[in-house]
């Protein structure tokens, strides 16, 4: 059933016009079973509601006279103008609420839906940052492994710079003091028949190569640093 609330509103107002929000009230017509519903005042002008004694109230506005049972009776009088325009007010203020409810309602599920949207797009983010990071990981430690392999070369290069270097010295020490190596060193350079040069020492008359050749050079280059 559809009920029109702005009509009876406008019913109410209409009904409620001469004895604004009076309640209503019933009583017996002695006893011929009927009831009249109305304003009914007491003797102190005061309207009343509810069941009334037969002929104690001033019936100042009837409103259905011959009504054949009591229950309706007393439904009719529960029912003035003041009352049924205080559940309209109320149900236009549970209304009200009902709309302000149902808008907060949406708005929550707005912003619920929104939040949820990040937080996927987040979920997302983070799962291709967690991808950058084990892949930067991997390239940590394979710059790690080749940066140690560089430093191993590196350091083997020094070493093998540094021999390299020592083999210059004597060279340079031999090829400068030529004349004077023949005469006073102990050291006779000697190309054999393989076409490699050796050593011969004076003092032991003993053919060097190899290492014993350069300790014998790097010996008299200490001889000759001293005497310098």
């Amino acid at each position: 059933m559809t009920i029109d609330y702005a009509e009876l509103k406008r019913l109410a107002e209409a009904a409620n016009a001469e004895y604004p929000l009076a309640p209503w009230a019933y009583e017996p017509h002695g006893d011929t079973g009927t009831y009249g519903v109305g304003v009914l005042q007491n003797e102190r002008e005061l309207c009343v509601l509810g069941r009334q004694e037969p002929g104690e109230m001033l019936v100042v506005e009837p409103v259905a006279t011959d009504v054949l049972k009591e229950k309706y009776a007393a439904f009719i009088a529960s029912c003035s103008p003041g009352v049924v325009l205080g559940l309209l007010s109320a149900l236009e203020s549970k209304s009200g609420f009902l709309d302000d409810f149902i808008h907060s309602h949406k708005s929550l599920v707005s912003q619920r839906d929104q939040l949820r949207a990040e937080n996927e797009g987040l979920r997302r983010e983070n799962k291709s940052l967690r991808g950058s990071c084990e892949a930067l990981g991997k390239d940590y430690k394979q710059a790690k492994r080749e940066r140690n392999a560089a430093i191993r070369e590196r350091d083997q290069f020094r070493a093998e710079v540094e021999a390299l270097r020592k083999d210059a010295e004597r060279y340079r020490w031999m090829r400068d003091i030529a004349p004077r190596f023949l005469v006073e060193t102990p050291l006779i350079a000697v190309c054999t028949e393989d076409g490699s040069v050796r050593y011969l020492d004076h003092g032991s008359e003993m053919l060097l190569s190899g290492a014993d050749a350069d300790s014998a050079i790097d010996a008299a280059m200490s001889k000759e640093a001293g005497h310098g």
